[in-house]
């Protein structure tokens, strides 16, 4: 680096500068020798000028410190480097050790050549003992330090020496082309030469005042150039008063401070808006019913927000400054609820909530939600914060809710066991009925033929309105699930439309199905829900069809190795349905003769349930249809494909009872039930048979029954009198392990199959059932 950019200086001129100046300064030949050192350095070091001479400063310094000092100083004239900066200890001699800095510059005396070193010291030690003290004092010491460093950093700023006729005599700058002109043209001018008319009063009346006060002045000011967006703070420092004005000196330090106005504006800015934040953390807090609070688990001080005050309802004067004093505010149950969550807390040091209740000074009971966060220093909680809110309507709501919800539970056990009772009523006669027509189907005249089928159907009809009823309601409440069985798909299409071949031949129209080749024939899902689906849409699609045909269509749309999707199709050439009631019939109890030119009534429920088991599926059902063309339902249905590997035993749908003859003739049972009807009907369905029943009308005459006697199978109904079919079946499992038992009961109920299940007992028969379904039940008996 060239001589000409480092500050040139004339010894005489730079003592008579800075001898006042409240800068430490020590001016050091290239080895390190004091050659000058100011009043305020001899200050600092505690002795006078003669003592701060050649290395006499260093002698002041620790040992460990003299030599990195003049090293420091050394490497400074050796590498030309502008400036350096470190810090060392003074051993002052009234003072003891001192904590100073140094800013180390280079300098060029003007007439040898010679570089020097300056060195602006300042003793930090207040700083120093200010940083080793209260946490409080740390903003304080910064504060002071930032202003200390700014003034020990003046170098760097623009220094101008004038003297009392405002004439500048030197000029300091660490970058010339901070100066709106060359440093060396400022020499011998004067102010209002230098900034114009414009701008030089504003400096001469600072330097005026400074004159006259003998005190620093201070001014602030933006750029000359509106362009250019910058701030500098302008200094005027007498250090050498005399009585001429040409001996007179002064320093005009100029500095930028555009970082420090943007950062005070940043902060006002920031005040404004905390001020804003507190005023909405008060309106939150007031709204949401909430207050604040910290612990101090060190001091035992706890502080409050003011909503705190309000929702305990206490004054703002109230001392609840202690943990102690707050605990009155909880009841006894509560308060050991309150002092057990702090002690864990102190423990796992994890956050907490709790509900509990508080008394307020009205003597109100309150509910409130308490939220902690413990404050970890050390691996030990030392400040609990956290809020309060007043959750006293939520909590009474809830316990509402609950009472309501307990009455609804009840009243939802109420229905449940109505339905129950309902479901067993009905259905128990069913079983007289359909078993008899069943019987009377073998041996009836070609007259009577019309008559049965109208019988079967109508009791049929019947029986499905009831399980409707039923699943309805479990629909309702959310206990209807699917299960999965493999069937055969064809069989289950074809059994669907020989139900409805009598009633449609009746009037005059036909059943068609038409299953694709592509379809596979058996598949795994649920075959009664499909079964309920299938038939409610042919059911409804054959009583509103006068004429023409109801198809029943399936088609393959898609296929994988582990499953197939299938498109189903119930179509009718009946009158159809204006589209404007296409929703409308979906819904819950409407019937199609609410709707217009329609005859049929019923329950309405055979379209909603439908609905409902397509959507169980994850699937949805549409409607085509318009007046004039029919009517249309479809709907598309996943299903797994059985594995080839080890394909399941389907049985066959129950064929006629009497091509089980032969395997069934002979076998005794016992049938325990007491209802005459059924027990009629049942007795004669086991005769056809070939079987030997023997019937007892509860369970104590069934244990009469089975001291006496061996049997292979025992049908057992449930509800009996005296000992019911619960009791009778425990006792048959424990004491008659080889007699399998077939339970016959009307409640067909989840929870009457998740009692028997218990049991060990899975062979159930839903009255009514038909002799089919007695067969199917029978041939799975081990003789």
């Amino acid at each position: 680096m060239q001589e000409e950019q480092f500050p040139h200086f004339h010894i005489t001129s730079l003592q008579h500068t800075l001898q006042d100046a409240p800068i430490g300064v020590i001016l050091a030949d290239g080895q390190g020798r004091c050659l000058f050192a100011n009043e305020a350095c001899c200050q600092i070091f505690g002795v006078g000028n003669h003592g701060m001479r050649g290395f006499g400063w260093a002698g002041y310094l620790p040992v460990e410190d003299r030599q990195p000092a003049i090293d420091t100083l050394k490497k400074t004239v050796r590498n030309r480097e502008r400036k350096n900066y470190y810090k060392f200890r003074i051993e002052h001699p009234q003072k003891g050790t001192r904590y100073c800095c140094a800013d180390v510059c280079l300098v060029i005396a003007k007439r040898s050549k010679i570089p020097h070193v300056m060195m602006y010291i300042r003793d930090e030690s207040a700083e120093y003992e200010a940083a080793c003290g209260a946490k409080a004092a740390n903003v304080a010491y910064r504060e002071l330090a930032d202003r200390m460093k700014t003034m020990m950093t003046l170098i760097e700023d623009i220094v101008f020496e004038i003297d009392g006729n405002k004439i500048f005599r030197d000029v300091w700058v660490a970058d010339e082309s901070r100066l709106f002109m060359p440093k060396e043209r400022f020499l011998g001018m004067t102010i209002a030469d230098a900034f114009g008319n414009e701008w030089a009063p504003m400096f001469a009346d600072s330097v005026n005042q400074a004159i006259q006060t003998g005190r620093q002045t201070t001014l602030e000011y933006r750029h000359t150039d509106p362009a250019i967006e910058k701030s500098y703070r302008l200094k005027v420092i007498p250090i050498q008063q005399r009585s001429r004005p040409e001996d007179q000196r002064l320093i005009i330090v100029i500095q930028e401070i555009t970082e420090e106005v943007e950062r005070n504006r940043a902060l006002k800015e920031t005040q404004a808006g905390l001020e804003q934040s507190n005023e909405l953390l008060n309106i939150s807090e007031q709204l949401s019913h909430t207050g604040g609070w910290e612990y101090n688990l060190v001091s035992g001080e706890v502080s409050w927000t003011n909503q705190m005050h309000v929702i305990l309802g206490v004054s703002e004067d109230a001392d609840f400054s202690t943990f102690d004093s707050n605990l009155p505010l909880f009841p006894g149950p509560d308060r050991d609820v309150v002092i057990q969550a702090l002690e864990k807390c102190k423990v796992d040091k994890l956050p907490y909530t709790m509900e509990v209740r508080i008394v307020t000074s009205r003597q109100e009971i309150k509910w409130v939600r308490v939220r902690a966060v413990p404050v970890v220093e050390n691996n030990q909680v030392v400040r609990l914060r956290g809020a309060l809110m007043d959750i006293t309507k939520e909590k009474l709501e809830a316990i509402e809710l609950l009472e309501a919800k307990e009455m609804a539970e009840r009243a939802a056990q109420v229905k449940s066991d109505f339905l129950s009772v309902m479901s067993h009523e009905i259905r128990t006669p069913l079983v007289g009925i359909i078993g008899a027509s069943n019987h009377l189907k073998q041996v009836h005249s070609p007259e009577q033929e019309d008559m049965l089928n109208n019988l079967l159907f109508s009791s049929e009809h019947l029986l499905r309105l009831v399980n409707d009823v039923l699943d309805f309601n479990k629909m309702e409440s959310g206990q209807l699930r699917l299960i999965q069985a493999e069937f055969n798909l064809v069989e289950l299409i074809e059994n669907i439309k020989n139900q409805f071949q009598a009633m449609a031949e009746a009037k005059g129209i036909e059943v068609v199905a038409r299953v694709d080749e592509a379809v596979p024939s058996q598949i795994t899902g649920d075959p009664t829900r499909l079964s309920q689906i299938l038939y409610n849409l042919v059911s409804n699609a054959t009583k509103h069809t006068d004429q023409g045909q109801v198809t029943i269509a399936v088609r393959e749309l898609s296929r994988t190795d582990t499953d197939v999707t299938l498109h189903f199709s119930v179509k009718d050439t009946g009158p159809g349905i204006p589209e404007v009631y296409h929703e409308e019939i979906f819904k819950n109890f409407k019937q199609l003769a609410q709707l217009p030119n329609q005859q049929y009534v019923g329950f309405g429920l055979g379209l909603t349930i439908t609905k409902r088991l397509v959507e169980l599926h994850n699937s949805h059902i549409q409607l085509k249809s318009s007046p004039g063309i029919g009517a249309e339902f479809c709907f598309d249905l996943n299903f797994a494909l059985p594995s080839p590997i080890a394909p399941l035993q389907v049985r066959p749908y129950p064929s006629d009872p009497i091509a089980h003859a032969g395997r069934l003739q002979g076998m005794r049972v016992l049938l325990v039930e007491d209802n005459q009807i059924s027990t009629k009907v049942v007795s004669k369905q086991l005769e056809q048979l070939g079987m030997v029943p023997d019937c007892a009308v509860d369970g104590e005459e069934a244990l009469r029954y089975l001291a006496s006697a061996s049997y292979s199978v025992a049908l057992v109904d449930l509800h009996m009198p005296k000992m019911d079919g619960y009791v009778l079946s425990e006792i048959i499992c424990r004491e008659y392990p080889d007699i399998q038992i077939i339970i016959l009961t009307a409640d067909i109920m989840a929870e009457t199959r998740l009692k028997l299940a218990k049991l060990n007992i899975l062979d159930i028969l839903n009255k009514p059932f038909r002799p089919a379904d007695l067969v199917t039940a029978l041939s799975k008996v081990k003789i």
